[in-house]
């Protein structure tokens, strides 16, 4: 089993979107964002990839967002890697006009070879009309692992925990119960 993990060749890029970085979640600059991942466990270089470069002067210019979708394409098509993973974490925290350019680029992914990974809470209306070629799968954490995760983070810190020890003794409410509802699964 490890001589065949050995000989499989894997690309794998990741983005994480979040709304304090909202100027930074444009198509154009995640894609940038893959396209030097992917190119930096390439080697030799994607002949789409080399010529990107020389169309943008060497690196002088940039490249559209056209221009970057097609390179990393053609990643995923030249078989440049046995496998390609993108990863694209948090995905409701993208800003909701781009949602639906992000799903039609994933789609376009799918379609050319690419594994696309995307995790979102549940509540975006827009992930219900994902590609005919996605799965789903809902995950949500238990009330007993919120629990002990939760109680570890407060008696980690002891200026916490003595503020939380000092609240139950003056009769409020319990904070951990409280935090595992406003958690709603997650």
């Amino acid at each position: 089993m490890l001589a065949l993990r050995t000989q499989q060749n894997y690309g794998i890029a990741y983005f994480y979107f979040s709304v304090d970085r909202a100027n930074e979640q444009s198509l154009h600059h995640v894609l940038s964002s893959l396209a030097k991942q992917l190119t930096a466990q390439t080697k030799p270089l994607v002949d789409e990839i080399e010529h990107l470069y020389s169309e943008s002067h060497d690196g002088r210019t940039t490249p559209t967002s056209d221009q970057l979708k097609t390179a990393i394409s053609s990643i995923g098509k030249v078989k440049t890697f046995s496998h390609v993973f993108l990863v694209f974490d948090a995905f409701d925290e993208c800003n909701a006009e781009l949602r639906s350019s992000f799903l039609s680029l994933f789609k376009r992914m799918t379609d050319d070879g690419i594994n696309v990974f995307v995790t979102s809470r549940p509540n975006i209306q827009e992930v219900h009309a994902s590609p005919s070629n996605a799965r789903t799968i809902s995950l949500s954490a238990q009330e007993h692992d919120l629990r002990i995760y939760i109680k570890n983070r407060i008696y980690a810190n002891p200026h916490l925990a003595n503020v939380v020890s000092n609240y139950y003794r003056k009769g409020g409410k319990d904070v951990i119960a409280t935090l595992i509802e406003a958690a709603n699964g997650m």
